[in-house]
């Protein structure tokens, strides 16, 4: 059920997302990035008749990077609540020594900073940096 749970989330975060758009689009072109690329296809639409291979090739490898930076932070924030969850299932050592155990303090403050920020910006408050920098620091204080 946790899984299905986390599943249900990250299907909510990235159901109608930037990141999902571009991912379905470079998925559609690959195939004739690649015919170009390598077997000697014709060039592909999308790209203008100036532009060199060289810059589809970096294309080809480098948007999956991209796309892999961007949406990594919240994956991990939405990983986070079920790592939780699956600790606190039984058997879990007591709660004196659960709250101890640095990876289960590290979730719960990941927790409490995303709340904070939302609760933050919902009330209006200018916040300067990205939040994940804010729970990241969060963190490696709490370490």
């Amino acid at each position: 059920m946790i899984a299905v749970a986390w599943v249900a989330v990250l299907c909510v975060l990235f159901g109608g997302g930037v990141v999902v758009a571009r991912t379905l689009q470079y998925f559609s072109q690959l195939p004739g990035v690649i015919r170009f690329v390598y077997f000697g296809g014709p060039r592909p639409k999308f790209f203008s008749t100036v532009m060199p291979a060289i810059y589809i090739r970096d294309y080809l490898w480098w948007t999956p990077v991209t796309i892999l930076i961007e949406t990594l932070p919240a994956l991990l924030v939405a990983t986070t609540p079920a790592a939780l969850a699956f600790r606190l299932r039984k058997p879990r050592p007591a709660w004196r020594d659960l709250i101890r155990q640095p990876g289960a303090v590290a979730c719960l403050v990941v927790i409490g900073m995303c709340l904070l920020e939302v609760d933050l910006r919902w009330i209006g408050v200018p916040i300067p940096t990205e939040p994940i920098f804010d729970i990241a620091a969060a963190v490696l204080l709490t370490w």
